[in-house]
């Protein structure tokens, strides 16, 4: 009768080193997953501000060409692509030239 309560209490203790085992297999899968809900979540954010930073840019060019007189859409768009080539063949990013353009034209030049 001994015998048997005490396999019985092993029983016990290893289903629940199974279990707790589990348990933390899950929580790491939950703890992993969430690591990489948070990088997901950075790089949207950077993406975002990014998109929003090159958005403000071409707006004030925009604007600047208007002041100017230069409604065309396709003088914008000409300085985008050409912002685009640029930033393609050097390290300065797009909005900075598209920023600097919309200097240069409000300068006239």
């Amino acid at each position: 009768m001994a015998k048997r309560e005490v396999e019985l209490v092993f029983k016990v203790r290893d289903l629940a080193t199974n279990a707790l085992r589990g348990l933390g297999n899950q929580l790491l899968g939950v703890g992993t997953a969430l690591l990489g809900i948070r990088s997901v979540t950075r790089s949207l954010t950077t993406a975002i501000r990014d998109f929003g930073t090159e958005e403000r840019s071409i707006r004030r060019l925009e604007a600047t060409l208007a002041n100017m007189g230069e409604t065309s859409i396709d003088v914008r768009d000409d300085l985008i692509k050409f912002a685009a080539e640029i930033q393609r063949t050097t390290t300065v990013t797009d909005d900075q030239i598209i920023s600097i353009q919309g200097l240069l034209v409000g300068y006239g030049l």
